[in-house]
């Protein structure tokens, strides 16, 4: 049993449930080549308001941003050669979300 973010109590809830419900998609191949990640790249967060919290050094926090897909890139990995698919996400707006840090 746990309880969601509304406090309300769930039996019964497997984890691997979620797999039918959200599947993944395969990640299309650029120009014939096989993309082996995704990548998000974040920008205009900085100095986004977030309210009115006071947050210590090293503090975990959760936000959830709302953004616009600005630029999608194709990047050949240095180390390992493999191409990755980078999506830029221009921040909108940033919402933090309670959280106590107690758990993963």
């Amino acid at each position: 049993m746990y309880d969601d973010m509304r406090g309300e109590e769930h039996d019964d809830y497997v984890p691997a449930d979620l797999n039918a419900i959200t599947p993944r998609r395969q990640i299309p191949d650029f120009e014939g080549q096989s993309v082996s990640m995704v990548k998000a790249k974040l920008t205009s967060v900085a100095g986004m308001d977030i309210g009115d919290d006071i947050l210590r050094l090293d503090q975990t926090v959760r936000l959830v941003v709302e953004g616009r897909v600005v630029r999608v890139d194709h990047v050949v990995h240095e180390q390992s050669g493999e191409l990755h698919r980078v999506h830029t996400i221009k921040a909108i707006e940033a919402e933090q979300i309670p959280w106590d840090g107690s758990v993963g």
